[in-house]
């Protein structure tokens, strides 16, 4: 594979799982076990710190509406929701900026909005 640093096998597994957010959105089940493989990856600072520099991550946090993950919707089940926002809480505070925590919450205010509705 030819797989030299940490970064780079960090890099396959979460592209795997962006893929299984995005596509296998319908089975809950799948959609679950890797939500739970994910909030996993993101359990430690230093893990999501490294995470949030991943281009993948930085894409799933900044479009995490819409076309690019059908399931972030109001049809979700209550605990992938719960997946979904320790992950959310992980990467966003695992900035150091504060401009940066501040820029992220804002962008996903409106999602958080839409689950409590």
């Amino acid at each position: 594979m030819g797989i030299g640093d940490q970064i780079q096998v960090m890099n396959i597994v979460v592209n795997k799982l962006c893929n299984n957010i995005k596509f296998w959105h319908r089975s809950d089940k799948i959609l679950e076990e890797t939500l739970e493989v994910f909030c996993g990856t993101v359990s430690s600072y230093s893990s999501s710190k490294t995470l949030l520099n991943l281009e993948t991550v930085n894409f799933l946090v900044h479009n995490h509406v819409g076309a690019h993950f059908p399931s972030w919707d109001t049809t979700m089940t209550t605990s992938i929701r719960h997946y979904l926002l320790f992950i959310a809480d992980r990467l966003v505070f695992s900035s150091s900026e504060r401009l940066e925590i501040t820029r992220l919450m804002c962008l996903w205010l409106p999602t958080l909005l839409l689950w409590v509705n």
